[in-house]
């Protein structure tokens, strides 16, 4: 009574597996990881920088709310970030093979 999931994922598989998705993932591989690199560093700078903006901020309930609401922005793609490099990972590993 089940649905069989065989033929679906046979399907999606020889998708992946063309040899122009294999060449495409091969040509912009390095492309792809350099780019989250910068955009991981630039939000962990922005980190830093809130962090710095909320020692700053003193007894000013503003200032400090700004670097607060960053600081939780930039976490929030940061995690984000994390989760596109480990899904891209995993495919690159199972169509690269």
């Amino acid at each position: 009574m089940g649905f069989d999931t065989s033929a679906i994922k046979e399907l999606v598989y020889s998708m992946l597996k063309t040899p122009e998705m294999v060449q495409f993932l091969s040509t912009y591989n390095v492309l792809t990881s350099v780019i989250l690199a910068f955009v991981s560093i630039a939000v962990v700078v922005l980190i830093v920088f809130h962090i710095v903006r909320l020692s700053k901020s003193g007894d000013n309930p503003r200032d400090r709310q700004e670097a607060i609401s960053g600081l939780a922005i930039c976490s929030a793609c940061l995690a984000v970030l994390g989760g596109i490099d480990i899904v891209y990972a995993i495919i690159v590993g199972v169509i690269t093979g």
